[in-house]
C-alpha cells in the first residue's frame, strides 16, 4: 500500500483535500483527530502525563484540564519537548495500526492529513507519486517563484515558448471535470508531449489560459498547489496503469 502525506500550514486546505479524498473512497487519517484521542480519558499518555506535569492536570471525572497542560508544558522548551516525546510515539503507533487496517482491508493508497510530517518519524511512511511514474513517463517538474498573477503568467507563457509542438493542460477550477477512465483516454489521445500548468495561490492569468489546449478541473473545491500536484501526480499514475492494464485502479 502506497502512503500520501498531506501537510502544510492551518488554513492551507487540508481539511478540504481529506475531504475530497475520502469521498472518493480512499482511507484518510486526522493525525490531529489522533493527537487529540490520546488525550482522552483512558489513554495510556494520561499517567505519564501525570508524572511529568502533575497529578492536577486531570480532573475529578479524569478529563485532562488541557489549559493547565498547556501553560506548563509551554512554559519552557524542556517542557515542551518532554509533552512531544510523551505524546508522539503513542499518536504514531496509532496511524500506524489504522494503516495497518486499511491494507488488510485490501487499500492501495491511503493519505495521512497531519500538520506536521516533514520532518517528523512519518515522513519515512511517505511516498512520492513522481516515483511511480518513472517506469511510465519522462517527468519533469519546474517550478516558478510566487509572484503577482500577471508576472507569474508571463513566466508560464515563456516556459511555455520552449515547449512548442507540446499539448498544454491547464488546471483550473472552470475546466472540465473528468471520471479517471474518461481522463484516461483523453491522455491516451495525446501523441506528443504534455505541459500540465499548475497555478499560485492567487490563480492563473487569463493568458495561461488561452494557451491551453484543455482546460482540466480536479474538483471544484479550491486546492493549494502541493496538494493539486500531489492529486495530478496520482490521476497520472491511474491512468497509466489503465491505460496499461495494470491493477492499480479498480473500476
Amino acid at each position: 500500500m502506497k502512503i500520501v502525506g498531506i501537510t502544510g500550514r492551518s488554513g492551507c486546505g487540508k481539511s478540504s483535500a481529506t475531504k475530497f479524498l475520502a469521498q472518493q473512497g480512499y482511507p484518510c487519517i486526522d493525525a490531529d483527530q489522533v493527537a487529540r484521542e490520546v488525550m482522552l480519558p483512558g489513554s495510556p499518555c494520561l499517567a505519564r502525563l501525570q508524572e511529568a506535569f502533575g497529578a492536577d492536570i486531570l480532573d475529578e471525572t479524569g478529563a485532562l484540564r488541557r489549559r493547565l497542560l498547556v501553560d506548563r508544558a509551554f512554559a519552557t522548551p524542556e517542557g515542551t519537548r518532554l509533552l512531544t516525546e510523551l505524546t508522539q510515539p503513542e499518536i504514531l503507533r496509532r496511524i500506524e495500526a489504522d494503516l495497518q487496517c486499511a491494507q488488510a482491508a485490501g487499500a492501495e493508497l491511503a493519505f495521512v492529513d497531519g500538520a506536521v510530517i516533514v520532518g517528523s518519524p512519518f515522513q519515512a511512511r511517505c511516498d512520492e507519486f513522481a516515483k511511480w511514474l518513472g517506469p511510465y513517463a519522462k517527468l519533469e517538474i519546474r517550478e516558478l517563484p510566487d509572484s503577482t498573477v500577471e508576472r507569474e503568467g508571463k513566466a508560464i507563457l515563456k516556459e511555455l515558448d520552449r515547449e512548442r509542438g507540446a499539448a498544454v493542460v491547464v488546471l483550473s477550477e472552470e475546466g472540465r471535470e473528468f471520471t479517471s477512465t474518461a481522463f484516461a483516454s483523453v491522455l491516451g489521445n495525446f501523441n506528443r508531449k504534455v505541459v500540465f500548468v499548475i497555478g499560485g495561490p492567487y490563480g492563473l492569468d487569463p493568458a495561461v489560459k488561452a494557451r491551453a489546449e484543455l482546460l482540466w478541473s480536479l474538483s471544484k473545491l479550491t486546492f493549494t498547489h502541493e496538494i493539486a500536484r500531489f492529486l495530478l501526480f496520482e490521476q497520472l499514475f491511474r491512468a497509466s496503469s489503465i491505460l496499461r492494464g495494470g491493477s492499480y485502479h479498480n473500476p
